[in-house]
């Protein structure tokens, strides 16, 4: 474990928390918005132990989710 380590936990959790509050406040692009901020806080929180491919396919998401 780094020293940064728990930075990128908290970072993961307020991402986390940004999700969740896209979903309760409702609204257009409701669903792409939280995807991208659900995609970012899993790469935060457990971007150490996820494999390589999941972790590719996690930042191809996000692309793909910030052209909308």
């Amino acid at each position: 474990m780094s020293l940064l380590t728990p930075i990128y936990w908290m970072i993961g959790l307020l991402l986390a928390q940004v999700c969740v509050r896209i979903v309760r406040e409702g609204g257009e692009s409701r669903a792409a918005r939280s995807a991208f901020y659900g995609a970012l806080a899993i790469l935060f929180l457990v971007g150490d132990w996820l494999p390589v491919a999941w972790a590719g396919a996690l930042v191809l998401l996000i692309a793909v989710l910030a052209g909308f």
